[in-house]
Formats: C-alpha cells, structure tokens, sequence
C-alpha cells in the first residue's frame, strides 16, 4: 500500500455522531482507503454515557500496516479493518449519500458525512493542511 495513494492516514480526528439521545463524540484518528473510512477511536463521550478510553480497533496492526504499508496490500488491509472494528467505525463511501469536505482557514472547515440513513455525521479535523489531503484524495480517488 502506498499512502496518499492507496490510503490517507488521518492522526487526529472527532467523529460526531447525532443519535436519538444525543451526541456521541468520538476521538482518535482514521484511515481512507478508496473504498472506506475506517474510524479508529481510542476515547468515546457522550451525553448519557460516562467518557469510556481504550482501544476500540487493532492498534498493533494499524502501527505495523503504517510503520511499513509497502508490506501491506490493501484489500487484505480492508478485509482485516472489516473483520476487527465495529461496523459503527466503518463508513462505505458506496453508502454515503453525501461526503463534503470543506478545507477552510484556521480551525473553520471540516468533513459533513450522510449515511444512508440521512443522519448528518461530521468529522473535525483541525489541521488545515489534512483537510486539504482529505479533500484531494476524496476528489482524485473516490469521487467520481
């Protein structure tokens, strides 16, 4: 696998997710591939549930795959990120209604996600420069 091509690597994210009894915010970081965004969170907040840390994915797997990606293939890659995460993590780009990424300057941007559930999710990422990553890879790889 080679990143910015076959996967973008994304260290810092917030995934918020509106439910029927709340927000339920989600800290960590991703991995898109051409086919998925894989949500690789390591703490869980919300407003009914206490903040819950831990690792809710493979980290020495996902360490290993980004220490040495070319050792890597990316469907392997995929079915083992199917295999291990909950499907709550895993958002198919085919499922998605919409995926906007808006680059913005500072902190103003982020990433406004539909399932086909028509529930808005939206991903923070704050660095200006991985919006831009995301937006480009999203643009030249998934989007068509």
């Amino acid at each position: 696998m080679l990143e910015n091509q076959d996967f973008l690597y994304i260290p810092k994210i917030q995934f918020n997710d509106i439910t029927e009894a709340g927000v339920m915010l989600y800290f960590g970081s991703a991995i898109i591939t051409h086919r998925y965004c894989f949500l690789l969170a390591n703490k869980v907040s919300g407003v009914n549930i206490d903040t819950i840390k831990g690792d809710f994915y493979d980290r020495n797997y996902v360490e290993k795959m980004l220490a040495n990606p070319n050792d890597f293939d990316v469907v392997n890659f995929e079915t083992n990120m199917l295999t291990h995460l909950h499907e709550f993590h895993i958002f198919p780009f085919a499922n998605l209604t919409k995926f906007e990424v808006t680059v913005g300057f500072f902190i103003f941007g982020g990433i406004k996600m539909v399932k086909n559930t028509k529930k808005l999710t939206s991903l923070t990422v704050k660095d200006v420069k991985m919006r831009k990553a995301i937006k480009e890879f999203y643009e030249k790889y998934i989007k068509q």
